[in-house]
């Protein structure tokens, strides 16, 4: 019997966050796609439906502010989820800059939703910890 693997978009211009990220949702069983920026995601987007898009906060070229306007309006089944190298950049641009500009309202999600949410951040802050230890030893 053939399931349905997730897909998972990754946003990022650090190929080292974009390495970790891979491998973490790969391990989970995710089908994992990457994008460079905002321009290479749309024209990904237009070929393939992705049921999660992980997006880096500060990119060249699009904004991610717009870029998650423009998932949201033509990609409405996708979720976006706001990720950062910098660890106070995420939650702040996520409750201030993006909800400020509408892109991102709150939505009602249903019980089993949130559960693989839980279980995207669960590997977001799992990953972000490896990550982190690897530039500690690194430097």
């Amino acid at each position: 019997m053939l399931t349905k693997r997730n897909k998972v978009l990754i946003v990022d211009d650090q190929p080292n966050i974009i390495q970790t990220l891979t491998h973490c949702f790969s391990a989970k069983g995710y089908e994992v796609n990457v994008a460079s920026n905002g321009e290479d995601a749309l024209d990904f987007l237009n070929t393939i439906k992705v049921d999660l898009v992980l997006l880096d906060t500060k990119m060249p070229g699009i904004c991610a502010k717009e870029l998650a306007r423009i998932i949201r309006e033509r990609y409405p089944q996708a979720k976006i989820i706001l990720i950062s190298g910098q660890a106070s950049a995420t939650k702040q641009s996520a409750n201030t800059n993006l909800n400020e500009g509408g892109c991102l309202p709150q939505t009602q999600d249903s019980p089993e939703m949130e559960k693989k949410m839980l279980l995207v951040k669960t590997i977001l802050l799992l990953a972000v910890k490896k990550f982190s230890r690897q530039q500690y030893a690194n430097n």
